[in-house]
């Protein structure tokens, strides 16, 4: 995102995107969690309250690396499938669904379709041309999708990681593992490290799964 310093419209429109569409998912995710965990009603997270559910390290890979993350939620300490895939998955559907209707929205405005290209270069470089109506259908859709995406990931503090170690077997090495990456905050260390560090290797991630999904509502 700090890319798009030289584009002061784009960066407003990344930042936008990106504090609404991590906002969203840390209150859906909040409000399918609250129903096993009674004191995020307390925490003020059913609100949805920016200041509740972004946090410092999500905003600095989304600044650096394009893309972040919302807060995470305590996974239950029952084992209800149900719930559990509830919580992993609801916030990055909701996100992903959204995205892909804005691009769409997008191409049956604009004709303007997005390939893997058109998100890499988002993504890289934070600009995007058109016209200013164009430029935000385009920018959000892709913010959206790929916050989406990449909250799917089993890599605490991501949702999907809620979804592995909830239904990995209680055996000593997978709580090992969860500690090390949870506990520990590893795991907030290996997602830094590649927006900081190995860029390439996050936007190659995230393409593997944006890029068809922004073909598939663009015809792209």
């Amino acid at each position: 995102m700090l890319y798009a310093l030289g584009d002061p419209v784009s960066f407003v429109l990344l930042l936008a995107s990106t504090v609404l569409a991590l906002t969203l998912h840390g209150w859906l995710t909040s409000l399918v969690a609250a129903r096993s965990d009674p004191t995020l009603a307390r925490s003020g997270r059913l609100r949805p309250d920016p200041r509740r559910h972004l946090n410092a390290y999500g905003m600095l890979g989304a600044l650096v690396g394009g893309v972040g993350w919302s807060t995470a939620v305590a996974r239950p300490t029952h084992r209800r499938k149900g719930a559990l895939i509830a919580i992993a998955l609801t916030g990055g559907l909701v996100l992903i669904a959204l995205g892909m209707g804005l691009l769409l929205t997008l191409h049956l405005t604009s004709q303007v379709s997005t390939d893997g290209a058109a998100v890499t270069a988002l993504l890289r470089n934070g600009t995007a041309g058109g016209s200013l109506g164009q430029r935000a259908l385009l920018v959000s859709g892709v913010v959206f999708l790929s916050s989406g995406v990449l909250s799917l990931l089993p890599l605490p503090p991501l949702a999907g990681s809620r979804l592995l170690f909830g239904l990995a077997p209680r055996t000593r090495g997978w709580q090992q593992a969860e500690d090390q990456l949870d506990e520990r905050n590893f795991g907030v260390l290996a997602l830094l490290v590649l927006a900081l560090l190995a860029s390439g290797l996050l936007y190659a991630i995230l393409n593997a799964f944006v890029s068809p999904l922004a073909r598939l509502a663009t015809g792209g």
